[in-house]
């Protein structure tokens, strides 16, 4: 929440970390929001999937991380569609302004990407995130 909180007060496409960033590779746009994006999937991927694990099914793996993502792509798609809205409503002509695009028209769809691939990078990694117990730990 700190990182979409910096983003919006500065616009995610003006935020200074994001045009150092930015500036020191030689792009052009600033990236700050699909980073955030990234992040979004990549935390809380396994929050939500441990939740599910412990409270839901505790043994289809595959089917808690589905889950997981789905929720975390509905939220973002929900997410995109208020910002939308609010452009829409508050100020149409400043609106692609406010979105942030930077005369990317797919920028909410690459947006949406990258909150999928921070939830499959997150899906890589947990297995070296989080100890699994050892079969003789699990008998008892």
């Amino acid at each position: 929440m700190v990182l979409h909180t910096y983003g919006s007060h500065y616009t995610y496409s003006e935020t200074p970390a994001g045009r150092m960033v930015s500036d020191w590779l030689g792009l052009e746009r600033n990236h700050y929001d699909r980073f955030v994006h990234f992040l979004w999937g990549f935390l809380l991927t396994i929050p939500l999937f441990e939740v599910f694990r412990k409270k839901v099914s505790r043994k289809r793996l595959v089917l808690d991380f589905i889950f997981a993502g789905s929720i975390l792509l509905t939220l973002g798609v929900a997410y995109e569609f208020m910002e939308w809205a609010a452009a829409i409503v508050v100020a149409p002509e400043a609106g692609t302004a406010f979105l942030g695009t930077q005369g990317d028209i797919w920028d909410a769809q690459k947006d949406l990407l990258m909150n999928v691939v921070g939830t499959f990078a997150a899906v890589v990694f947990w297995p070296f995130i989080v100890k699994q117990p050892k079969k003789h730990e699990t008998q008892g």
